[in-house]
């Protein structure tokens, strides 16, 4: 009579090939979410930033005026202002960016005729190419392809080429796209 062992097991040589396996894998997978896990934290920021546009429209046709220097001199003043007034849950923050660069400020009139609010630097992913960030035509653009001056950059070839136009975001009303 014959005698046939039974194999009851994997071998070493199994496992870890089997763990190498699922190893490279992963690091693949991971590769491709930590990119979209940027471009989610940038979409993200441009959506905060069009409510905050929308909260100041409303701000504004209730009070005739956007927030200005006697109610808002400033951001963390803008925030609370907007905040406590119930015209939004949360405004955006710099650490909401995937950037960690990134600056925001607000800036408007004496009178609160216009507003310019922009995202310095909040834009990330950015890999030498123009196409990956903030083009000049987008909405969302600091400096708008119609403005031929803006807050003392000229709009030319030099300025949109550098990685901080692509990099940032503004909202504005009428008459303070180019301020």
């Amino acid at each position: 009579m014959k005698k046939y062992s039974l194999r009851r097991g994997f071998t070493l040589i199994e496992i870890l090939v089997v763990i190498s396996i699922i190893g490279i894998l992963s690091a693949i997978v991971y590769g491709n979410l930590g990119h979209a896990r940027i471009e989610a934290k940038n979409k993200a920021m441009q959506a905060s930033l069009k409510e905050v546009g929308l909260a100041l429209g409303v701000y504004k046709s209730l009070n005739n005026h956007y927030p200005n220097s006697t109610d808002a001199a400033d951001y963390a003043a803008l925030k609370t202002l907007l905040v406590n007034e119930g015209f939004l849950a949360k405004m955006p923050e710099n650490a909401d960016s995937a950037n960690p660069n990134c600056v925001i400020s607000y800036k408007t009139d004496a009178g609160g005729s216009y507003y310019k609010m922009t995202e310095l630097y909040c834009h990330e992913g950015i890999t030498g190419v123009a196409d990956d960030g903030v083009q000049p035509r987008d909405r969302l653009a600091r400096c708008p392809d119609t403005c031929s001056d803006c807050g003392g950059d000229t709009y030319n070839a030099t300025y949109t080429a550098t990685i901080p136009f692509y990099e940032t975001y503004a909202i504005y009303s009428y008459g303070g796209q180019c301020k």
